[in-house]
């Protein structure tokens, strides 16, 4: 019975789109008036320059600050890949079969802050010397620091720019680093009920200097020119320089270049050696683009002035997937929270946090 009534409905469909087919075009009267566009969505984040020390105004007098949570677990940083690296209020309820695991008076400790980036980024760490993968990872910040936080789920009911109080049970250093600090359990709630009228503001600071330790989950500004385009191929990493790595009439050259004479060609083998001494802004950037930029042309110094100072970023992989990318030497801005994610960088996920400028 059940097959021939499933037949009978696909009779019927069969039957039903071959008539709609049958009738030919839709009648212009019927169409669309207006001829179809494509678009880019922009997915805009409310970022604010950070004026003076308390934007937030968290914690408020009812949670720590992030800032202490980060000394607690700063006394405790591991020296080898053998220490403790996880620390927990949960005693006797965080078994670890081979150590690694120490109960930390302090915790646990509530604090309150901002979300500052969506949790769907992918962090795996070391847990009871167990790999662990976390896919909702996401930053959270107060008017004193900011700080990871591990997730499972990629489903959450809050975003960047949301407040939320934590209870705060284990905090992990992902490797033996102080920069790879995270929280890895916590209780959550949202300080502003569902529909509060409340702008979601994030706040960042103008970076112009290397990333460091200070920096770890601090949003950040960074302008300058792509010197590597993230692709599949990069792990979605995109190169910054904070100044042009070219020379404008570089094209010319390349097009009017005439056979390197032997003194040429050894002036330029010094000063790629010279550059490449003093160049951080990754191996392959350095020897592909920016140091052959400054040696070229006829007997070439290599000068330290113009040497840029780099940034690493990392977009989220679904956006390079769909072919997003940005040409060498784009001038950009960038915006985003610092983590220690095999390196100091800016992470990316959404276009929002991506602005492309008019070049100098």
């Amino acid at each position: 019975m059940y097959f021939q009534r499933a037949l009978s409905l696909l009779l019927v469909f069969a039957f039903g789109c071959a008539d709609d087919l049958s009738r030919g075009p839709i009648p212009e009267d019927q169409r669309w008036p207006e001829a179809p566009e494509q678009l880019s969505v922009a997915e805009p984040v409310t970022y604010e320059e950070r004026q003076g020390d308390t934007p937030y105004g968290l914690p408020t007098a009812s949670a720590s600050a992030i800032g202490d949570l980060i000394d607690l677990v700063a006394a405790r940083a591991p020296e080898r890949f053998s220490d403790p690296r996880t620390f927990t209020s949960l005693e006797g309820r965080f078994p670890c079969p081979g150590g690694g695991v120490e109960v930390l008076p302090g915790l646990p400790v509530t604090i309150e802050g901002v979300i500052t980036l969506h949790p769907r980024q992918y962090v795996k760490v070391p847990v009871c010397d167990q790999d662990e993968k976390h896919y909702g990872t996401f930053t959270i910040e107060d008017d004193t620091g900011g700080i990871m936080v591990l997730r499972d789920s990629r489903i959450a009911p809050f975003t960047a720019g949301d407040r939320v109080r934590m209870r705060i049970n284990a905090v992990t250093y992902t490797y033996i680093d102080p920069t790879t600090r995270t929280v890895l359990s916590a209780d959550m709630e949202l300080m502003d009920p569902p529909g509060a009228d409340r702008e979601r503001v994030v706040y960042y600071e103008r970076q112009t200097t290397p990333f460091s330790i200070a920096d770890i989950t601090q949003t950040k500004r960074i302008i300058g020119y792509v010197a590597q385009p993230p692709s599949n191929k990069n792990f979605s990493t995109m190169i910054i320089a904070d100044k042009k790595f070219w020379d404008d009439s570089d094209a010319a050259e390349q097009d009017n270049a005439q056979a390197p004479s032997e003194e040429t060609d050894r002036s330029s083998r010094i000063c790629m050696a010279n550059c490449m001494g003093q160049c951080g802004c990754g191996f392959s950037v350095c020897q592909d683009r920016i140091c052959p930029s400054f040696c070229r042309g006829p007997n070439p110094e290599f000068d330290p002035a113009k040497m840029p100072m780099c940034w690493e970023t990392s977009l989220d992989q679904e956006m390079v997937r769909r072919g997003l990318t940005y040409d060498t030497r784009t001038k950009v801005s960038v915006t985003g929270p610092v983590v220690d994610s095999y390196g100091l960088k800016i992470w990316i996920q959404r276009l929002g946090q991506v602005e492309v400028l008019q070049n100098d």
